[in-house]
């Protein structure tokens, strides 16, 4: 399975960033050899649509969930239509315990949808 996360470091032993369009770096974790590979964010800097992009670099990059604390409406609709399933972290632990904790099946789905932070 491959996991996607949105960091503040290229470290998975550090917390999930809390925002997911805007995170500085991205990281795909592979659970089959244990492997991440990070990403720098090119949607953190969009004066718009930087939920749809970041959405569909995960789904460019074959993803099978996501974990996030909150997504916007255009990115669910983005990632759900690509069949990736979204979880929500555990706030006190670091991404890496929270992709094993998705691995064990222990997070729950995420449920923090909003409407998106639209300019204008």
């Amino acid at each position: 399975m491959k996991i996607g996360i949105a960091l503040m470091e290229k470290n998975i032993e550090k917390d999930i960033n809390q925002t997911f369009a805007r995170a500085p770096y991205f990281a795909i974790y592979n659970s089959d050899n244990k492997e991440v590979v990070y990403f720098d964010n090119a949607a953190k800097d969009a004066s718009g649509g930087a939920g749809v992009k970041a959405a569909q670099f995960f789904v460019d990059n074959n993803v099978d969930a996501i974990i996030a604390y909150r997504l916007g409406e255009n990115a669910v609709q983005v990632l759900t239509k690509s069949n990736i399933k979204l979880f929500a972290p555990r706030e006190e632990l670091t991404a890496i315990n929270n992709i094993n904790l998705l691995i064990d099946n222990e997070l729950n789905t995420l449920v923090d949808i909003h409407s998106g932070y639209h300019h204008g």
